[in-house]
């Protein structure tokens, strides 16, 4: 059991990088880039559920959510934009939420378009995470 927690899985992992590989690998707090997500209290009172059962779709041309969870939200936005820094929810909703997005969900500018069309902002940021690092041992 003394082996079986995520600190002693992470540390063997990297040792054994470490031996494989030319690499050093560390994880580091470092000031990322990030988007935080916001709401108005109009929207925050607008996206509660009604109710009902849970319905979830998707497609390139937009999503729709019943009874959702809003990290599913965000989940779905990253799907289709993965390349983007991470979406940080910063809105105060912990509730389930109903939100149809009518847009190109591959285009970040119309997801932040259609997003902001709800009350819910999109703002660029930064903030302190842990990273791996992988370094080349030669440049130790």
């Amino acid at each position: 059991k003394a082996r079986a927690t995520a600190a002693f899985l992470r540390e063997t992992m990297q040792r054994d990088m470490t031996g494989y590989f030319p690499y050093n690998i560390t994880v580091e707090s470092r000031s990322m880039p990030c988007w935080y997500l916001t709401a108005t209290s109009g929207a925050k009172k607008k996206l509660r559920t009604n109710g009902g059962g849970q319905h979830r779709s998707q497609t390139p041309a937009g999503i729709k959510l019943t009874n959702i969870p809003f990290y599913q939200l965000i989940r779905s936005i990253f799907e289709y934009n993965s390349a983007q820094p991470p979406i940080i929810n910063n809105t105060e909703i912990t509730y389930p939420i109903d939100i149809e997005l009518d847009t190109a969900m591959m285009d970040f500018d119309d997801v932040k378009d259609a997003l902001s069309s709800q009350g819910l902002h999109l703002q660029r940021g930064r903030k302190e995470m842990k990273v791996i690092v992988v370094r080349d041992r030669k440049s130790n």
